[in-house]
C-alpha cells in the first residue's frame, strides 16, 4: 500500500491532502509492522518462551538442508531492494525538501495557505496553486521511508515464519 500511495504521488494525486486518514495510517503502520518481531525477541529474552534450538550439525551425523534455489535468488533480490529503497529513503527527502521545499512546510490554517520555513523561522503566504504544488513535494519527501520500513518489517517476519517450523516452543511456568 505504501509503495501505490507514493507512487501516485509522482502522478500528481496528493494523497497527504484528499487523505489525511490513509496518510497517517502509513506513518503508524512502520512502527505497528515491527510490533510482532519485537515482542517475540522480548518474550523469549525475558524467558517467556523458551525456544529449544536444533543441536549443532555434526559432520556425517544427518543429512545437510540446502535452500532451493528459488530461496537464495529470493533472498538476493530482496536484500538488493532493500538496499536500493534504503538509499532512495535517504536521498529523496533531500532532493524534494531541502532543493525545492528550501525546508519548508505547507500548510493550511482557517482556509489560507502558509509555509513555515524552519532554518529561517520564517512564514510566507501561498497562492493555491503554490501551496498545491509545495504540499506535493512535502509528501514526496516524506513518504519515501515508508517502503523500506514496511519491507524490513515482512522480511523479519518471514523469517519467523520460515524458522517456526524448525523451533519447539515451550510456555515457561512462573
Amino acid at each position: 500500500m505504501s509503495l501505490v500511495v507514493h507512487t501516485l504521488l509522482y502522478a500528481g494525486f496528493n494523497t497527504r491532502d484528499q487523505f489525511p486518514f490513509v496518510w497517517r495510517f502509513l506513518q503508524y503502520a512502520i512502527v505497528i509492522g515491527f510490533i510482532p518481531k519485537a515482542v517475540s525477541y522480548l518474550s523469549t529474552r525475558l524467558g517467556i518462551i523458551k525456544t529449544i534450538r536444533r543441536p549443532p550439525y555434526v559432520w556425517g551425523s544427518a543429512k545437510y538442508e540446502e535452500q532451493s534455489l528459488l530461496e537464495v535468488y529470493g533472498g538476493i533480490i530482496v536484500g538488493v531492494a532493500v538496499a536500493v529503497l534504503f538509499l532512495y529513503a535517504i536521498f529523496n527527502p533531500i532532493y524534494w525538501g531541502v532543493e525545492l521545499l528550501h525546508q519548508g512546510e505547507p500548510y493550511v490554517l482557517n482556509g489560507k495557505y502558509f509555509v513555515y520555513y524552519f532554518k529561517s523561522h520564517r512564514t510566507l503566504s501561498l497562492t493555491a496553486e503554490e501551496y498545491k504544488l509545495l504540499s506535493l513535494y512535502y509528501a514526496r519527501a516524506t513518504s519515501s521511508h515508508w517502503m523500506v520500513c514496511h519491507l524490513i518489517a515482512l522480511v523479519l517476519l518471514h523469517g519467523s515464519w520460515n524458522t517456526a517450523p524448525n523451533k519447539s516452543v515451550e510456555l515457561t511456568k512462573q
